[in-house]
């Protein structure tokens, strides 16, 4: 079953959403690297220090349609895992970590395709096929360590998105990034 991510800015002084829908779709790696009750596979996300719950600004924001209990312990209908932190936090976390840079080691020829071409190593199925650590059978003389950036990156891609409504004075530094799910 699949998992939406809702992410958006809220004023944390005047209680509006100023950035309504900063991410709204689907990811389920970065699902489960951003969710509170799943841990991913990126151990950058273990320095991500978010509040969970909701900020008692995007309730009144909300008209309170998210804190409805369900029996379950899910909120509103379907919603669950809210988090929030501070802008300012979330892009000093991202400048100190570069969740959308990694390392491993590649074939040499994977490290001419996305040196040559800016193709990322994938097993075919589209998840990267980079090696933390080469086996007991791997050949060394065909293989390179590398680092790559994902520009597709969800991280990068907020980061961004954050960067330029500062610039635009649509948010504040101190503005809240709050995000929650849904199925």
């Amino acid at each position: 079953m699949g998992k939406d991510i809702h992410m958006s800015v809220v004023d944390k002084d005047s209680h509006k959403i100023i950035l309504d829908n900063l991410f709204d779709g689907r990811n389920s790696d970065w699902f489960d690297n951003i969710s509170c009750r799943n841990k991913g596979d990126d151990d950058v996300y273990d320095h991500l220090y978010p509040n969970y719950g909701l900020p008692e600004c995007f309730v009144e924001a909300n008209d309170r349609k998210y804190i409805v209990e369900n029996e379950d312990g899910s909120h509103g209908t379907g919603y669950f895992d809210f988090t929030y932190i501070v802008v300012k936090d979330f892009i000093d976390w991202f400048l100190k970590y570069r969740p959308d840079k990694f390392a491993g080691w590649v074939t040499t020829y994977e490290a001419w395709n996305y040196k040559m071409r800016n193709v990322l190593p994938t097993d075919g199925y589209g998840d990267h096929y980079i090696k933390r650590r080469l086996d007991k059978d791997d050949v060394i003389e065909d293989y390179v360590f590398m680092e790559f950036v994902d520009e597709h990156d969800c991280s990068f891609y907020i980061y961004e998105k954050l960067l330029d409504a500062i610039h635009n004075k649509e948010i504040k530094e101190d503005d809240l990034l709050v995000w929650y799910f849904d199925w």
